[in-house]
């Protein structure tokens, strides 16, 4: 199984044991603990990898919704969590957030991991709103693990969820002779 890496690039994933691996032979490069460009939410510092402006972050935690609070737990070895996607200003709107998704997506689902995610704006007044990541990560197969929608789950060969076929469906017209057949 191969991928391709944010340029285009062919990059055989089955070489890959873990997700880190994979974005490392699709050129990626690990950012030391010191580095100011390393995400980090409170005290904790998550390993982040980067490339061409697109910094990949990730955990050995799992997401759960608990009384309307995120949690984070120990994860089991098939699961993963995406603690954050960053695109740079100047690499927006470019597709960069979509070719690094479809690359963890595809080296979680050659490997058989479950990806968990929390869709939350990290910046404010910047980058993509909640409801712009929701949307975006259903396009991956992220569904909403509970009804909160606080924390998102992508089992191994997931599918895109509702929102990703938004554009498609077409508005019902209540006025046709097979909707008046029917209702």
């Amino acid at each position: 199984m191969c991928s391709s890496d944010l340029k285009g690039k062919v990059v055989p994933m089955e070489k890959a044991e873990t997700i880190p691996q994979g974005l490392e032979q699709a050129g990626f490069k690990r950012l030391p603990k010191e580095s100011p460009r390393r995400y980090r939410q409170g005290a904790n510092s998550y390993g982040t990898w980067e490339k061409d402006g697109v910094r990949v972050s990730l955990s050995s935690n799992v997401l759960a919704a608990e009384r309307g609070v995120v949690q984070k737990y120990m994860a089991d070895d098939g699961e993963i969590t995406l603690e954050a996607l960053i695109v740079d200003p100047s690499q927006r709107g470019k597709g960069a957030a979509k070719s690094a998704l479809d690359l963890v997506t595809k080296l979680a689902d050659s490997q058989g991991r479950t990806l968990y995610l929390e869709p939350v704006q990290l910046e404010e007044n910047a980058g993509l709103t909640r409801d712009q990541l929701v949307r975006l990560y259903s396009q991956y197969g992220f569904k909403s693990a509970d009804r909160s929608g606080s924390v998102m789950v992508r089992e191994p060969g997931a599918k895109p969820g509702i929102f990703a076929l938004e554009k498609e469906i077409k508005p019902v017209d209540t006025n046709s002779a097979a909707f008046k057949r029917w209702f």
